[in-house]
């Protein structure tokens, strides 16, 4: 019987000479008299087996058998009590040739071909960890670049508080402590314009003289009768700060091509490179730009942060890194990112996720004013047509102080008393001596004989103008009132609780690219793994090509099922023919073998 299945497997390996590796060789059951000549079989490993180093040769025998193994001495093992003799075998990864036989040499042996393999357990990743950033000024300039800090915007300031605040420290300077010492004639009369009341108003050499002169001639107290055609009393401002930062806000720094660019020109966006110089880039930023001359004449001052400032982030994980193998079998990982790409998320809006340490309780900024004019006086025209009129000054740049000065009048009293309106005066018996009309900001002076002749009609607002002007230019020349007011630190509106609230969405929006600035892009972070476990699936990068066969004629596949044992087939980085074996598990497991 033994001399016929010998035979069979003789004339079987003539036939399929070329599946030695995939068949096992080995006499697969012997039948063995008691008085037979010595024996083995090969119990494992198989012709063509995938085993890892430090596998077992398990061998029955009937008596001592010799272990050969390609490059290294023979080894005689005995069977022990079960009848099996064992042998572990350390090999380096690779196709290794097994061969047995009886230790005396007779008898038949067995030999099979097997692939060493480099094996890595798949351990499942951790569960996404969170992460806190303590971000203080050296952190936060370590971690961004100075171009990337430009990019993150932290507040959307509203500029009327500041602006507003601005002008009423310029109508007491020393309350104030506005510093005067580089000013000029033109800085000292425009800070005296602003507090003009009609009171205070030096008529001398402008269109309104001869319209105040009547009310001295008329026994009238100072400014009365400018009082009465504005509706105020004679030491309220002509020109309240309201209505001249909202004119400043609108004509001279909205008109600037940075402002008038953002969605709200009112709001000036100070990103997290102006916070961390203290607002000094923004003297570049709104300096000179084209035809305009900038509004900001000189770096800003600002009291933001104390020495304890720090941005405190907690951050979430979303990406995870998935446990797998290279091309050459060794352990590496694909990084499997979310689907909105979001590796890190960050929440602005939750107090307990982010926090700012070490702001100024009432946060100041102190700015430096620039004003320019036109070089040419702007001569009282007629009123009209209606309803402003056709000074000059309303076709002038809106950033030039005519302008600002006709438009902040125009807003105070253009629409104040519509209509008509009738102020008389008397002089003694002679009742009235004036009249003085009023039609929609359109004033018409009526005397009688004796107080001179009346000036001619105008509107209300270009008398101011013409005040201005005149005033403005007391010991300066035409043209040469370029203004600059360097003032102090003052309150921007909001106190640390509000800057903080108003850092919050502004931080929000453009989270994902805070995350980009600090991490890099996603798509560039390190994924060295070509086959990975993710999702019941054993999946491959698209670069790799898998087979199911070793001939490569089935596939290349994007994955398989990962609930099963499979060995598949491919090449390493040096183009040399692998076997990968997915052993399922928890944890599953990866045998790379070349072949």
């Amino acid at each position: 019987m033994a001399a016929r299945r010998a035979l069979r497997l003789g004339l079987l390996a003539a036939l399929l000479p070329a599946c030695e590796a995939a068949n096992v060789v080995a006499d697969p059951a012997p039948d063995v008299d008691a008085g037979a000549a010595a024996w083995v079989r090969l119990r494992s490993p198989a012709a063509g087996d995938v085993v890892e180093s430090g596998f077992i040769v398990a061998i029955e025998a009937a008596a001592p058998a010799r272990v050969q193994i390609a490059g290294r001495p023979d080894q005689v093992v005995s069977p022990g009590p079960d009848g099996v003799a064992r042998l572990p075998v350390a090999a380096p990864p690779g196709p290794l040739e097994v061969r047995v036989a009886p230790a005396d040499g007779a008898g038949e042996g067995a030999q099979v071909r097997v692939f060493v393999a480099r094996a890595t357990t798949l351990y499942p990743p951790p569960a996404a960890g969170t992460v806190t950033l303590r971000l203080d000024r050296e952190a936060l300039g370590a971690l961004l670049s100075p171009a990337e800090q430009a990019r993150v915007p932290l507040v959307d300031l509203d500029l009327g508080p500041l602006v507003q605040g601005a002008l009423v420290a310029l109508l007491d300077p020393e309350r104030a402590g506005v510093d005067r010492s580089d000013w000029g004639p033109a800085e000292e009369n425009l800070v005296r314009l602003l507090g003009n009341t009609p009171a205070s108003t030096d008529p001398t050499g402008t269109a309104l003289g001869p319209v105040l002169a009547l009310g001295e001639r008329l026994g009238l107290p100072p400014g009365r009768i400018l009082a009465d055609l504005l509706g105020i009393a004679p030491d309220e401002a002509i020109l309240g700060a309201d209505v001249l930062a909202e004119v400043l806000l609108d004509d001279l720094i909205g008109t600037h091509p940075v402002q008038a660019a953002q969605a709200d020109p009112r709001r000036l966006r100070v990103t997290l490179a102006d916070a961390l110089a203290d607002l000094a880039p923004l003297a570049e930023r709104f300096g000179p730009a084209g035809a305009h001359p900038g509004f900001l004449a000189g770096p800003p001052t600002a009291e933001l942060f104390t020495p304890a400032f720090a941005m405190v982030v907690e951050g979430t994980g979303q990406a995870r890194r998935l446990p797998g193998v290279d091309r050459a079998g060794a352990y590496a990982t694909h990084l499997e990112l979310p689907a909105d790409g979001e590796v890190l998320a960050l929440d602005f809006e939750d107090p307990a996720r982010f926090r700012v340490e070490g702001l100024a309780p009432i946060p100041r900024a102190g700015l430096t004013l620039g004003l320019t004019e036109l070089p040419r006086f702007v001569p009282l025209p007629a009123p009209d047509p209606a309803p402003r009129g056709q000074s000059e000054a309303w076709a002038a740049e809106p950033w030039t102080l005519e302008h600002i000065v006709v438009d902040a009048a125009w807003r105070a009293y253009g629409t104040r008393f519509p209509g008509e309106r009738l102020f008389a005066y008397a002089l003694g018996a002679l009742d009235p001596a004036t009249e003085i009309a009023w039609l929609d900001g359109r004033v018409t002076v009526h005397t009688v004989a004796g107080l001179g002749p009346p000036p001619p009609p105008a509107y209300v607002w270009d008398l101011i103008l013409d005040v201005a002007q005149v005033r403005l230019h007391d010991g300066v020349e035409e043209g040469g009132a370029a203004i600059r007011l360097r003032l102090p630190p003052l309150a921007i509106g909001l106190d640390a609780d509000g800057l903080i609230a108003a850092m919050r969405p502004a931080l929000q929006a453009r989270r994902a690219d805070l995350v980009r600035m600090m991490l890099g892009d996603p798509a560039d972070l390190p994924s060295e793994a070509v086959a990975w476990v993710e999702g019941g699936k054993l999946r491959f990068s698209s670069d790799f090509e898998v087979f199911r066969d070793a001939a490569e004629t089935d596939g290349p596949l994007a994955d398989v099922p990962a609930g099963v044992p499979t060995t598949l087939f491919a090449r390493d980085a040096d183009g040399r023919p692998a076997s990968l074996t997915l052993v399922p598990g928890e944890p599953a497991r990866l045998l790379w073998a070349p072949r």
